[in-house]
């Protein structure tokens, strides 16, 4: 029997997810099998006195990597976006729509089932059940907690507390995703963060809208800050890419699998088996990328490799690279935009800067370790003074 497959908007308001896969995901209705909580008892008692029971299980079709389940077109947005600002009254017209999920809000013992909007400034929930509206509004600035519960009243809920009081939300197609991006925008609120020129130029009118265009910035905003903490570079290097690949060490005369991270001056790579090998090559240094033939250095699994030579006559060997071409044209783009004589000038001043900080709190174990000397180990250690100063601030 053939079935025409149909969209649906609310996924898991009323449903479990058992499994899942690349693309599909295989669901049960709260309130049968081994399901539990009041939500569950409450779904049940609903489908016992419908006409028509749904069934107990359903199979949904998902597009692989997708953030929302349901279509992104511009049409879309731009009808949600209307929307959105025509159900709360005082919203800025230039107030910008960021993701809105399927979820219910508890108001007293009955959740009411609806769509919650989450913008630049603003988090606000919609639902229209029975004749009755309930419309929330709450600013980013005015929310003081955020966080996860599970209790037997609120299950498997977010809680948002403000200056006026607390509000629970609970059934989240995904709700680690949601409240992670949650927690950016509140954060965000409360650094009194500015959206980058470039961004609110693409969004301006030339442009088409997609819900998730300020999410995947701050997606990228949490990648590269976590790839600066991870390989403690200087807090304006901005992640670029990443790639699964291979490093061969020589010590030891292995292929270490790992991820390779890119950004405007360096090259670094992590392994997957924690604290096994890491390594931080700066751009600068880079003197030669070049593609490695295969069945090269120690194995025949050297397929998809390059080279990469340093000024210091160091060579280091990645393997297995999906798109090695690609990987070796971006090096080499990275590495053109190098303006490299102002960087041995920068370098220069930042051996001096270390120099005249080292004349007057001394040098070596004994040194006086002042908050001035923090800051130069943020802004980067000259390659010169690397040896000596790494010990003290590693």
């Amino acid at each position: 029997m053939w079935l025409k497959p149909q969209e649906v908007f609310i996924k898991t308001a009323l449903w479990d997810c058992d499994e899942t896969t690349l693309y599909f995901v295989l669901q049960r209705r709260k309130g049968h099998g081994k399901s539990k909580g009041l939500s569950s008892l409450l779904v049940g008692t609903l489908d016992s006195v419908r006409d028509t029971k749904p069934a107990p299980y359903r199979i949904l079709h998902q597009t692989p990597n997708s953030e929302i389940y349901y279509d992104e077109d511009t049409v879309t947005y731009k009808s949600v976006d209307y929307e959105f600002h025509q159900r709360f009254d005082g919203l800025p017209k230039d107030e910008k729509l960021v993701c809105y999920y399927s979820c219910s809000y508890w108001k007293g013992k009955i959740p009411r089932q609806g769509w919650i909007y989450l913008s630049v400034h603003y988090m606000c929930f919609y639902s229209y059940i029975f004749g009755k509206k309930t419309a929330i509004k709450i600013r980013w600035a005015d929310v003081t907690e955020l966080a996860k519960t599970n209790s037997l009243l609120f299950p498997d809920s977010v809680k948002v507390v403000t200056r006026d009081g607390e509000y629970y939300f609970t059934m989240f197609l995904k709700k680690n995703e949601t409240f992670a991006l949650m927690q950016q925008l509140a954060n965000i609120a409360m650094k009194h963060f500015n959206i980058d020129k470039d961004l609110l130029t693409k969004l301006s009118k030339n442009v088409p809208k997609k819900p998730s265009f300020l999410k995947r910035d701050l997606d990228a905003r949490k990648q590269s800050n976590l790839y600066t903490l991870r390989f403690r570079l200087p807090q304006n290097e901005k992640l670029d890419g990443t790639e699964e690949c291979t490093l061969w060490t020589p010590y030891n005369k292995r292929h270490n699998w790992g991820r390779l991270y890119l950004s405007q001056n360096f090259i670094c790579f992590d392994s997957r088996v924690r604290n096994l090998v890491r390594l931080t090559i700066p751009l600068r240094n880079v003197h030669q990328v070049e593609r490695a033939a295969a069945g090269g250095t120690g194995s025949s699994n050297d397929t998809g490799s390059i080279l990469i030579t340093t000024a210091h006559h160091t060579s280091f060997l990645f393997g297995n690279i999906a798109d090695r071409d690609f990987l070796v044209h971006k090096i080499s783009e990275l590495l053109a935009k190098l303006p490299k004589e102002k960087a041995r000038a920068v370098a220069g001043d930042e051996e001096k800067q270390w120099e005249d900080h080292m004349s007057e709190v001394g040098r070596g174990v004994s040194m006086y370790q002042t908050s001035d000397g923090s800051e130069l180990v943020v802004n980067g250690i000259p390659e010169l003074l690397r040896g000596e100063l790494w010990s003290m601030f590693s």
